[in-house]
């Protein structure tokens, strides 16, 4: 007996006992983990579905998740389900696109940019908005007119005359839309016909069908392509895509395929340099593919530019998921007449269900499920599909086959598709709110039965609205009549075409209430054969046109017709006898004469048992609770009215500080720094202990901690501290690297920071998601000289305009950096063209780039390196100028070796110099090899110590040796490349300090002096002086294969030096920096700046500054 029930148990619960949870992270999961708890955790959700079974759970942690999750054939069960999911209510972002990341260059003098790509996309993103594949006429999404087909695509003369053309043919018919702009293929001079750069038609040609075609002839207003399915001579709309000559309006964008060229062309808004912009390509159609597979369930997680798949697998779910841009055609890479790869449960994926999403923004039908018993409830469709080209069937917005489905409680609206939903054989299809639909095509309904879908079906409690088409249709083709459908208790209003629209015999028309419909009726009950509705039951419904016609009243006199209040046969609206309709309230007004006026419909009107002595006319039932329509859950609130992106930063190292920022204004610390240990404040893991994030004291220039990191927000451009804990959990482990977050719409405007007040800090910080370039940042009253902490080497980066370690003066996303007022008040504007074209590393870990006349020394021993950089420029002074760069006192103590100059008593790391003098400077120079003593102190050490001279940019009129005070020895560098000297011990000093910043002490009397020997700065062509811009002719000239093109700078300026052919289409970019004064040169080698050779002939080399300009002709020959 026990034996038997040990059994049963094991039958009935071994697959949960056995079911397992698995955990994927982005930021630290590695796949050879075994993936069974949150610190062992996968990598990828791929390899987390390779090892699941039934019962399993993938709990998903935050982050963006850029793969392709392939299931066959994995099981699970009713009880079982194989669940993919958040975990703990954190983000998931599914992400189908990559970053742009290839360098654009400009084409020509034009506003449209190129770059080359490896990979192939069909759908491009600034700032996770779509942008517009280039066409005629134009359109854009911003401002909606890509849902006008009767401003914004081009028209047939088909209305005019239906013998003009046949399929095949389409002839253009100029007009002026309402913009005021000609739309006229024949004037706009197109080239439509190419060879294998064809244009791509958009062909609304069959009234509620539409398809893709090559054009395969053009002359003037008229071109051929192949023919259609399905082709009426009635309303032909189109519009072209594929060409570059479409390019012509910013927002918009083209992809050449042509012989693998793979070249993306942007015409970005504002003459901005896509080489700033954050800008995303669509390179996957399904992140999930799910084949032969039961009862798996995705759950809360958010999908952009991607979507998934399922086939031939029962009873799965999709489950509070986001999907924005799920699916778009390929026809930007010449794919046509090809159905765009959309949410689908294909084959016989029967029982399944999409509950509590939200689908937004797609080129195509939103989703389709075919196996029948399947469920769409509670969802929310927006923006779907603004081209409606070569979808399925009668190109539906949702299109659900099979038999006994339910789509129940959705809301729908701006759709392209002339019929919105089909939903089935005998399905149910209640509590929906749709309105705004069919903007592309003619003929449809929001909500359309077929005639073999009517039977059995039922239509009830939905909100229909504000469209151009019909509500809700009992369809009629022509040779079948559909019967035995229900209508109930719907509302309809605003339907141009007409509320409800019932075909066939048989049905039941009930309580329904309709009204608004413009010139045609509200309930047309149509009779197109003399049998037609002979069994047709219309009670109960209130309307202000019930008729047998779509506009004229023609009167009911067939089937039952009873108890329905008919305006045709009124003295008042309807309207007016109901509650109030313009807040959406339908319910009958006090004392309307649709209360009690009503028949008794047994499973129809049982709710008006609650109120009266009979049911009441039309879709409420006076004194009852009203029913609502649509979704019951806010998507603003729940996932945003727009995509909100998220924003990454991975923390690699050890323990130790950070300075940071965030690219989103407002954010709350608390969101930013959640995967790291906080402590000592409110909202942290702890509330006791030392805090470990701090904010800037502008005012008496000191550090505050947080108190509350739950409701401590950021403005832009603010900094911030932080020590970073590598042990989380106190498990012995460290939990380095990890990923922060931080969700919003990041900074994309102007950021301004004023009042620091002379010679104080300011902890500012990256307001963007892109790297800044401090050159270029507009700054009044401040020190040329950026600092940022690196823990990796646990010392400060610096950089003065012209040198340092911080290469160029990039500031990456999410970095802080210190800036100091010098001269007076300070002040900083911060803006969108302040983005670098190229990018900076997170917390300064980036190598060191060459600059123009300066000098650096790299100082080593066995174990540590130090360097010190000098400058030389027009400004710079023996005494502290607003160029140097005090050498800062470590946040951390550890051991290093120092090396500073002194001037004024004080230390530099950078130190700015004249570029002429007379006879010799001699600038104090000290190195200090460290330790850390048992009370934190640093104390020196006697340490043999090597130097090495970076001098290749050292100007040619100046050259240095090193005194040793000590012995009188001097070292002259033009003699040597290294040189051996030694520190020595000088006690020790204090490595803390109460304020926010501290210099290094000047300790005695420092042991090495630098002499800078200055000889003549002569002003000629062969010195670094020149006295104005000049460009000089390339020589040799005619060339091959280089050629050397020399120019002059004056004074410091952005240089721009560009190779054009004769037709003014850009090159090659040569030189596009900022040059410190000088003579320059620089050389091109015949190639393009895809590295592919050119063709012989003239071309012309540009050179462009603020203040000068100048063209010059040269020859390339092969």
């Amino acid at each position: 007996m026990k034996i038997v029930f040990f059994s049963l148990l094991i039958n009935l619960f071994g697959s949960t006992l056995l079911a397992a949870n698995y955990y994927v992270a982005t930021s630290y999961g590695n796949d050879s983990n075994n993936g069974t708890t949150i610190n062992t955790a996968f990598k990828t959700i791929a390899k987390a579905a390779s090892v699941m079974s039934a019962g399993d759970n993938c709990y998903i942690r935050q982050g963006r998740y850029h793969e392709t999750i392939t299931i066959s054939n994995l099981d699970g069960s009713s009880g079982s389900p194989i669940v993919f999911t958040n975990y703990n209510n954190e983000r998931v972002i599914i992400d189908g696109t990559i970053p742009i990341t290839s360098t654009w260059v400009q084409v020509g003098s034009s506003n449209i940019w190129r770059t080359k790509l490896t990979s192939d996309i069909w759908q491009l993103f600034l700032d996770w908005e779509e942008q517009v594949m280039a066409r005629w006429p134009n359109a854009k999404f911003s401002d909606n007119t890509i849902w006008d087909n009767e401003n914004y695509w081009a028209i047939g003369t088909i209305d005019d005359d239906e013998n003009a053309y046949s399929n095949g043919t389409i002839i253009d018919d100029p007009f002026t839309n309402s913009a005021g702009t000609a739309i006229d293929l024949n004037a706009a001079g197109f080239d439509l016909d190419e060879s294998n750069k064809q244009a791509i038609a958009i062909l609304n040609l069959g009234s509620f069908r539409t398809w893709s075609r090559l054009v395969t002839s053009h002359t003037g207003n008229t071109f051929t392509y192949a023919t259609l399915p399905s082709w009426k001579t009635k309303h032909h709309y189109y519009y072209l895509e594929g060409r570059y000559e479409f390019l012509d309006q910013a927002g918009e964008w083209w992809y050449d395929t042509y012989q693998n060229t793979d070249s993306l062309y942007y015409y970005p808004e504002n003459s901005a340099n896509p080489n700033r912009l954050n800008l995303r390509g669509k390179v996957q159609s399904y992140a999930f593919t799910i084949t032969g597979s039961d009862y798996i369930q995705i759950k809360n997680l958010e999908f952009f530019g991607t979507t998934v798949y399922f086939s031939g697998g029962d009873n799965c779910l999709i489950y509070g998921c986001n999907f924005m841009y799920p699916s778009c055609s390929k026809r930007m890479l010449r794919t046509v007449d090809t159905e765009p790869e959309m949410t689908k449960f294909a084959s016989t994926s029967t029982g399944c269900a999409v509950r509590n999403s939200a689908f937004r923004n797609t080129d195509g039908t939103v989703l389709e499920m075919w196996g029948g018993t399947d469920t769409v409830d509670n969802c929310y469709f927006n923006n779907i599909d603004y081209s409606v080209a070569d979808n399925s069937s009668i190109m539906l917005t949702i299109r659900m086959n099979g038999s006994d489905n339910v789509f129940r409680k959705n809301t729908i609206h701006k759709t392209g598709a002339s019929a919105t939903v089909k939903i089935g054989n005998s399905a149910l299809v209640e509590y929906n709110n749709i309105y705004d639909t069919g903007h592309l095509q003619s003929d449809g309904s929001m909500i359309q039965f077929t005639e073999a879908e009517q039977d059995g079906a039922i239509c009830r409690y939905n909100w229909l609205h504000d469209t151009e088409k019909y509500g809700a249709r009992f369809d009629h083709s022509g040779t079948a009549d559909g019967t035995n459908g229900t209508m109930h208790h719907n509302v309809a209003w605003n339907c141009e075409s007409g509320g409800i629209m019932v075909k066939g015999n048989n049905h039941k028309i009930y309580n329904n209430t309709v009204l608004n419909s413009g010139s045609k009726n509200d309930i047309i009950v149509l009779q197109i054969d003399s049998g037609d509705h002979s069994s047709t039951i219309v009670r109960n419904n209130a309307a202000d046109k019930i008729a047998n016609h779509r506009s004229n009243n023609v009167a009911i006199t067939f089937g039952t017709y009873t108890n329905n209040w008919n305006g045709y046969s009124e003295s008042v609206t309807l309207n007016s006898i109901l509650t109030d309709t313009s807040n959406n309230n339908f319910s009958p007004a006090t004392s309307s004469p649709l209360i009690d006026a009503g028949v008794v419909i047994s499973g129809i009107t049982d709710q008006y048992t609650n109120n009266g002595s009979a049911p009441d006319i039309g879709a409420y039932e006076d004194g009852n609770t009203d029913w609502t329509a649509g979704h019951d859950w806010n998507v603003n609130t729940t996932f945003g009215s727009s995509w909100i992106p998220i924003h990454q930063i991975g923390i690699t190292g050890n323990s130790g500080y950070r300075m940071m920022s965030s690219p989103v204004s407002g954010t709350i610390l608390s969101d930013l720094l959640d995967e790291l240990w906080i402590q000592g404040m409110t909202g942290g893991d702890v509330t006791d202990g030392t805090a470990n994030v701090w904010l800037l004291n502008l005012s008496d220039q000191s550090w505050t901690a947080v108190s509350n990191i739950s409701s401590q927000s950021l403005t832009a451009g603010q900094g911030f501290l932080v020590y970073v804990f590598e042990d989380n959990d106190y498990d012995g482990d460290s939990d380095l690297p990890v990923d922060l977050y931080v969700s919003g719409s990041h900074n994309t405007g102007n950021v301004s920071i004023s009042g620091i007040a002379q010679n104080s800090y300011y902890l500012a910080g990256n307001p963007y998601t892109k790297t800044i370039d401090w050159d270029d940042i507009t700054k009044t009253n401040l020190s040329s000289t950026v600092s940022i902490w690196d823990d990796a080497t646990s010392d400060w980066k610096t950089y003065n305009g012209s040198s340092g370690d911080l290469t160029d003066g990039l500031i990456p996303a999410f970095q802080g950096f210190w800036v100091q007022a010098s001269g007076g008040i300070g002040s900083f504007t911060i803006q969108a063209v302040d983005i670098a074209t190229s990018s900076g590393t997170f917390l300064g870990r980036i190598s060191n780039e060459e600059h123009q006349a300066n000098l650096d020394f790299t100082i080593f021993s066995d174990i540590h390196t130090e360097k010190v950089f000098f400058t030389f420029d027009s400004e710079g002074r023996i005494e502290e100028d607003i160029a140097d760069a005090t050498k800062l006192l470590p946040l951390e103590p550890s051991p290093r070796i120092v090396a500073m100059s002194v001037a004024d008593g004080l230390p530099f790391k950078i130190n700015n110099l004249p570029l002429e003098h007379d006879g010799i400077i001699s600038i104090p120079f000290d190195i200090l090899s460290l330790d850390v003593d048992t009370i934190g102190d640093f104390i020196s050490y006697e340490n043999p110590v090597n130097i090495l001279f970076n001098d290749q940019n050292l100007p040619e009129h100046i050259t240095f040796s090193i005194l040793d005070n000590y012995t009188g020895n001097e070292f002259n560098s033009q003699e040597l490349l290294e040189l051996e000297l030694v520190t020595d011990e000088r006690g020790s000093f204090p490595s803390t300090y109460e304020g926010l910043v501290e210099l290094y002490p000047v300790i005695g009397e420092q042991r090495y002096n630098i002499l800078f020997h200055y000889g003549m700065l002569d002003k000629k062509e062969d010195e670094l002086f020149p006295e104005k811009f000049f460009l000089s002719q390339n020589y040799p000239n005619p060339f091959n294969p280089i050629t050397n093109i020399k120019y002059e700078i004056p004074k410091k300026s952005k240089v721009e030096i560009n190779v054009y052919d004769i037709s003014g289409q850009r090159v090659k970019t040569l030189v596009n920096e900022i040059k410190v004064p000088g003579y320059w040169s620089t050389y091109w080698d015949g190639s393009n700046n895809f590295g592919q050779r050119v063709s012989s002939g003239m071309y012309l080399y540009t050179i462009v500054t603020n203040d000068y300009k100048k063209s010059r002709k040269l020859i390339f020959m092969k």
